[in-house]
């Protein structure tokens, strides 16, 4: 199947961002079988555009699989004059990053920007932002006649993105960060399906995430054919940026035998996607090879820790592929106790979850070092999502107060990984990584089997806030061995949670 990549880059991420050379952008398109991919400078994002989109056209000229991106930034008093420029020598995509170079799409000085490629037959791409971002883009731009396409759209932003879609028919959506179990599926259902495009973040994104977030959604081939490159072919040919025939095709990625998910919830999260049951929770992840998920509440963790053990501890009863965690809320310590004591009379639960971002609870912090002296007795896992600007050390200093309790990352930092979580896990032989994120950065799992082994990660997804073939590619992007998938995909869950394994399907 041809795939066109309408999200690619190239350049250098200041501030202690990671290079992404045009190199790795040209691998990374060769590797898995990239019919196209687009190539904008960050040297023109984050410094000069004119600089930028002169290293852009000297890509595009010297590898034509390369589509040649100008980056325009209407703040930059010759902003008009570059546009001109590009459009002469032949650019008919270009990308703005508003929040990044902090301005509006409002502005009046976009909105002229925007005519004159509209004018020109050209394609525009506006990164999103937060939540409304898409809305207030789709209205600015409406009646300026180009094709626009909104890149990164997130979970939280699904509804405002389909609003958008609905009203207003010049708007795209690229399809990179749409993560969440169902979220691409739902968009392609509820608009123009033509409207919905292919993007990566790659180099800097794992390519593979992005694909497979495609390949493995419930979509008709139809529809799949159209997303990766139907889809973006047709508006390319229309502004005159390709011609000709494509070349690669890329292939359907190849799932583990056997994954054990130690990160899901039951429950609804706070978006425009439906609540599964415990009994479809249990079928849809069979599409992934995931065999065991220890599962925690989303009403616990919100709103009522009680009722949200108690909802768990139905559906692990019913699904023998469930296994349970007790939610534990900080601000109330000294009830901890009686609920552990509770929901651990029922061995389907199996390790406990804490969330300080949550609850506002710092991981440093002196609840949620009262609970781990709780939970230690016990001797059961604990999921953990870190927070506060000393997490790592915090975390480091619980799992060595508690060197016999296994202690899990969640996102394998917070929220998204972070080497100061990997370094932390290769310095205790109890803390353990994992990387359910929408946050990835390309070469995370295999920087954190190189620093804490392969035996310290585990799979994690976040199913359903995410879907586990999005994660599924963080790792497979890592090239792991056969052991190491063996490993990490399973033995080493097995290990932290014995009675998954005695566990009948």
């Amino acid at each position: 199947m041809h795939v066109i990549d309408l999200h690619g880059s190239f350049g250098r991420t200041p501030h202690g961002g990671r290079p992404q050379p045009l190199s790795a952008l040209l691998a990374e398109a060769g590797r898995y079988g990239i019919a196209a991919v687009t190539a904008a400078s960050q040297r023109g994002v984050y410094y000069d555009h004119v600089a930028g989109n002169d290293e852009t056209i000297a890509a595009a000229r010297e590898h034509p699989g390369l589509l040649p991106v100008g980056i325009v930034n209407p703040k930059q008093v010759d902003g008009d004059d570059e546009v001109e420029r590009c459009l002469a020598r032949g650019l008919r995509l270009f990308r703005f990053y508003p929040e990044l170079q902090d301005w509006e799409v409002e502005s009046l000085a976009f909105r002229r920007i925007v005519r004159r490629l509209g004018d020109a037959g050209a394609v525009v791409s506006v990164v999103a932002g937060g939540w409304g971002s898409i809305g207030r883009l789709a209205v600015a731009t409406a009646d300026l006649g180009a094709p626009v396409v909104a890149l990164g759209v997130h979970y939280f932003q699904v509804g405002d993105c389909v609003e958008a879609m609905r009203q207003f028919p010049h708007l795209y959506a690229e399809t990179h960060r749409l993560g969440t179990h169902g979220a691409l599926a739902h968009l392609a259902k509820r608009v123009d399906v033509k409207r919905v495009v292919f993007g990566s973040g790659t180099p800097a994104k794992p390519l593979a995430s992005a694909l497979n977030n495609v390949w493995l959604a419930d979509l008709a081939d139809d529809e799949r054919t159209a997303i990766f490159g139907g889809n973006a072919l047709r508006l390319l040919r229309a502004s005159g940026a390709v011609g000709g025939e494509l070349g690669r095709k890329a292939s359907p990625p190849r799932l583990p035998e056997r994954v054990f998910d130690v990160h899901g919830h039951l429950g609804r999260f706070k978006m425009s996607l439906p609540e599964l049951s415990a009994a479809e929770t249990a079928a849809r992840l069979r599409r992934y090879h995931v065999e065991r998920m220890v599962v925690s509440s989303v009403l616990a963790l919100s709103y009522d820790v009680a009722e949200g053990n108690d909802e768990v501890a139905r559906a692990i009863t019913e699904q023998p592929s469930l296994l349970g965690y007790v939610v534990l809320d900080p601000h109330d310590v000294e009830g901890a106790a009686a609920e552990l004591a509770r929901c651990f009379r029922n061995d389907r639960f199996v390790g406990v979850k804490l969330h300080p971002r949550l609850s506002g609870r710092p991981t440093g912090s002196e609840d949620i070092r009262a609970l781990f002296d709780h939970i230690s007795p016990y001797g059961k896992p604990v999921l953990i999502h870190n927070d506060g600007p000393d997490y790592a050390r915090a975390i480091l200093e619980i799992a060595r107060a508690h060197p016999t309790l296994p202690i899990i990352i969640a996102h394998a930092g917070p929220s998204r990984p972070d080497v100061a979580a990997f370094e932390a896990a290769a310095q205790a032989d109890n803390l353990y990584l994992e990387f359910a994120t929408t946050f990835p950065w390309r070469g995370a799992v295999r920087t954190a089997i190189d620093i804490a082994g392969k035996e310290r990660v585990l799979f994690g997804s976040d199913f359903p806030l995410i879907d586990p073939g999005y994660v599924l590619g963080h790792y497979q992007e890592a090239d792991l061995s056969a052991e190491e998938e063996r490993a990490i995909m399973w033995e080493n869950a097995v290990r932290l949670f014995p009675r998954a394994a005695r566990s009948p399907i």
